[in-house]
């Protein structure tokens, strides 16, 4: 009996947790001390993971953005400090792996805030929210007999292979040359990126994706003779970038679905060919990871035999996924900011980060549920810069997905994009639009053979002597002694006298007679 494989791909460990982080930093040399701090974000990035004696260790870095004015001229500056997080999870519970454990990880500043020390440093606390989960991925080996040797029931499934895979760390760099009709930057005050992958798609041998970054620049132009008349420019730049995950499994037709990471952001300027400061260059790290669905039919053998021989079979029951419903919906966020506070009469950019976000199944409906992060930037009536931010639930419901039950498995992703600030009535109403991309896999299981102990039909000899002596279990039988010592029946019935099947009351032993010349059973 030849065995074959099976394709395995079961979430066996999935946690979350929050993690305050506290931490001093001090400003670098060539900064000016702290006057006044208007805004603070971080951002997650360079994650890892290692699975060791039941506990998943997760290290990463962030990087805290620090939007302040100077203690003197009262220019905008932008400071960033970077820190590094480690955190463990207990994955004692988890079940052991058949294949290669895959450990994903992924986190979200929820919140972030700065206090100045003194002029010269800073302290840091972040809210940090993190994701890790582990996929096995591997192959069981089920029996497939061959012709004539049993006759086994054959039946089949329609299983769904997955596959995960992620891109290796790449790094987007752009000059971004600023045009004539901008002056030229005395120094950049602030920079974020938002990144979206907007196709993924396989290939012959391996996946191709493309997206974008839109790249928010704050810098100080350099004719400005002092503070009160200093002259910001806001510049946007929207950032193609293209790629492929190598993959020798992945065809033309199959499902995939994917998400990107960002994994580190730097900017800063230089001179021009006529030595103007007008370059912003830009270097922008991600990392792409693609969930890959394959539809197979799948034999696998029962019950129900009539066996040529004699043979003792063993089963299990595996899950697998089947194909799914694939999910691409876009939805909208509104939430409300107090403008009162500090005062906004005008509002120069905004931003809002998710986290990963969960889908729930509740009242028949599938809600994508999580938190996300809010910052705004303006200007107030003295036409300081001015800035807060905030911290609020998300609930987005799946109006396309429908048969929804708890048995199924969802494969989903949340991205947010064109995020817009208004003025309204003393509140800053924030507004942007979601997109929900993956997939819901139907959860099977089937009961297959994996296993035979195989017992022939040509007994072996037992021994040299003429016969044993046998001491029966008060439960033997006739037919129980002559199946362990591979003889006929008749055999032992003309050697003890016995007339029947059953031995006769009381009678304590069996003569087992044996020779050189194998026997062959009834």
């Amino acid at each position: 009996m030849e065995p074959y494989t099976f394709p395995l791909c079961s979430v066996t460990f999935n946690d979350k947790a929050e993690i305050p982080l506290e931490f001093e930093a001090a400003l670098p040399e060539y900064l000016p001390g702290i006057g006044k701090i208007i805004r603070t974000d971080a951002d997650v990035y360079a994650l890892s993971s290692t699975l060791s004696d039941g506990h998943i260790t997760v290290k990463g870095k962030t990087n805290t953005r620090l939007l302040y004015n100077d203690e003197k001229q009262g220019f905008l500056k932008c400071a960033v400090f970077p820190n590094e997080f480690e955190h463990t999870f207990d994955a004692s519970k988890m079940p052991e792996t058949v294949g290669t454990p895959v450990i994903e990880e992924s986190g979200c500043i929820l919140s972030a805030a700065a206090k100045p020390k003194n002029p010269r440093s800073v302290s840091i606390t972040l809210g940090l929210a993190l994701c890790v989960s582990v996929t096995d991925i591997g192959e069981i080996s089920l029996l497939s007999p061959e012709e004539g040797e049993t006759e086994l029931r054959p039946c089949t499934a329609l299983c769904t292979v997955h596959k995960k895979m992620q891109s290796e760390p790449e790094e987007l760099k752009e000059d971004i040359v600023l045009d004539g009709g901008l002056a030229p930057i005395a120094d950049i005050v602030d920079y974020t990126a938002a990144f979206s992958l907007d196709d993924i798609a396989p290939t012959d041998e391996n996946i191709r994706y493309n997206g974008r970054v839109l790249f928010k620049c704050t810098y100080r132009a350099e004719s400005a003779p002092d503070a009160q008349n200093a002259e910001y420019v806001y510049l946007t730049k929207e950032l193609p970038f293209e790629g492929e995950i190598p993959s020798p499994d992945a065809h033309h037709g199959q499902t995939v679905i994917g998400k990107i990471r960002p994994e580190g952001m730097e900017a800063g300027s230089s001179f021009d060919a006529y030595g103007e400061n007008r370059v912003i260059h830009v270097s922008l790290g991600y990392k792409v990871f693609a969930d890959l669905f394959d539809q197979t039919e799948i034999t696998y053998f029962d019950d129900g035999f009539s066996p040529a021989y004699e043979c003792d079979f063993g089963k299990n029951t595996y899950s697998f996924d089947s194909s799914g419903q694939t999910v691409s919906e876009h939805g909208r966020l509104e939430q409300s900011l107090r403008a009162d506070r500090e005062g906004f009469t005008e509002i120069t950019d905004a931003g809002i980060r998710l986290e990963p976000l969960t889908p729930e199944l509740s009242d028949g409906k599938l809600t994508m549920t999580g938190r996300a992060f809010a910052w705004v930037l303006g200007a107030n009536e003295k036409a300081e810069t001015v800035g807060t931010s905030a911290v609020f639930n998300i609930h987005l419901p799946l109006e396309s997905v429908r048969d929804m039950t708890p048995e199924k498995r969802y494969l989903l992703n949340t991205e947010c994009k064109n995020c817009n600030a208004v003025l309204r009535d003393g509140e800053i109403l924030l507004t942007a639009d979601t997109e929900t991309t993956g997939i819901c896999l139907n959860r099977e299981k089937i009961t297959a053979i994996d296993r035979a102990d195989i017992h022939y039909d040509e007994p072996k000899p037992l021994c040299k002597a003429e016969y044993i002596i046998y001491y029966p279990e008060k439960e033997e039988n006739l037919w129980d002694i002559a199946k362990k010592y591979e003889i006929p029946q008749e055999t032992l019935r003309r050697t003890n006298g016995f007339g029947g099947d059953s031995l006769p009351p009381n009678r304590k032993t069996v003569v087992i007679p044996c020779g050189d010349t194998p026997q062959t059973t009834d």
